[in-house]
């Protein structure tokens, strides 16, 4: 659920152009938003099964060392930069410079 002001100090905060931006109701509501936009029921149910079937229960290591060490810091980096230009994917990097504009693309 989604409400349509964020409550500041002054009151609600306009977006660019005097339009109000909506503001999810709670940390839990875009938690949960955006683990279920990045994380299909395929990826939590299908791939562990998977790899126990054919015995890559090895692979899980890596897997997993890839997923905290680069994966989840990559995920807060572009929560943050969302966050703090109030932009994006393409406006956040494209801030930071000209070149990363095309990293929000993929």
């Amino acid at each position: 659920k989604m409400s349509s002001e964020k409550q500041v100090e002054g009151g609600s905060a306009p977006a660019e152009g005097g339009q109000k931006r909506e503001y999810f109701s709670s940390r839990l509501a875009f938690y949960l938003a955006a683990v279920g936009s990045a994380v299909g029921f395929g990826n939590v149910w299908r791939f562990p099964q998977l790899a126990a079937d054919y015995g890559g229960g090895a692979f899980l290591i890596p897997y997993l060392m890839a997923l905290f060490l680069i994966g989840i810091p990559i995920l807060f980096l572009e929560l943050m930069l969302g966050q703090y230009y109030q932009t994006g994917a393409v406006g956040a990097f494209g801030s930071l410079h000209a070149r990363l504009r095309g990293v929000g693309l993929s």
